[in-house]
């Protein structure tokens, strides 16, 4: 118990760039990642809660990377509490800005338990498991496993969300995505031109953004441009 709550105030503190360093200085990962392999459920939550935080310290996410920490990380992802998944995501998306550790959690079966996530989690987790993906859709082999896999159509129904954070991982999700053209034939395919107009039309200013980016990309097949110009999205790009 005693170590749960030394990773729930690791997980509050941690949000500042100077405790990430004087954290990862000071030895905390170890047993952090100790904690992912023999805690409790809570506190196999608070550890992957506290990673999160701290692997946006590039030095940090490179220590993780060094330790057993990201297929703790996968399992918990697969078998851990509802909480537990949504804050394994949220580390697991943290990690994968640093290209090894992105190749570790592939090779670990990340992309199928994020999709999983993505369909079957809470509201937050769905939004941590498409954080996640965009960033590991940012190499190119991914995009295609990410789609091999059913992502996107998942993507698109996530675009639909309440959530303005949910929406702008699903749209960045999918404009990495949209780097590969086969990619852009199965949006279009999965009707994902309608809710990318609609975020364009009534979306926050960065989900506006980010959708005018994704519908550039589609506009390059020409079957997506009669679709965008059915959905109303020539006038929104004008």
């Amino acid at each position: 118990e005693s170590k749960s709550k030394a990773a729930a105030m690791f997980a509050a503190l941690a949000t500042e760039n100077d405790v990430q360093v004087l954290a990862g200085k000071a030895g905390a990962i170890a047993p952090l990642v100790d904690l992912l392999h023999k805690g409790s459920d809570e506190g196999k939550m608070f550890a992957a809660a506290a990673i999160a935080q701290l692997s946006h310290n590039s030095g940090n996410r490179a220590t993780v990377g060094r330790t057993d920490g990201i297929s703790a990380l996968i399992e918990l992802l697969q078998k851990g509490s509802e909480e537990g998944k949504t804050k394994a995501a949220e580390a697991i998306s943290a990690l994968s800005m640093n290209s090894e550790n992105r190749s570790v959690v592939v090779k670990a079966g990340g992309i199928h338990a994020l999709i999983e996530l993505l369909s079957e989690g809470s509201d937050q987790g769905k939004s941590e498991a498409a954080g996640a993906l965009g960033v590991i859709a940012e190499n190119e082999d991914n995009q295609t496993e990410v789609a091999r896999e059913g992502g996107i159509p998942l993507l698109i129904k996530l675009l639909g969300s309440h959530s303005e954070e949910s929406k702008t991982h699903a749209v960045s999700a999918l404009s990495n995505l949209l780097l590969n053209d086969e990619n852009k034939i199965l949006v279009g395919q999965a009707r994902g031109i309608q809710p990318l107009v609609q975020l364009l039309d009534k979306g926050s200013e960065q989900n506006k953004s980010l959708a005018a980016s994704a519908l550039c990309a589609l506009s390059s097949v020409d079957a997506n441009k009669t679709a965008m110009a059915k959905a109303g999205g020539i006038q929104p790009l004008i």
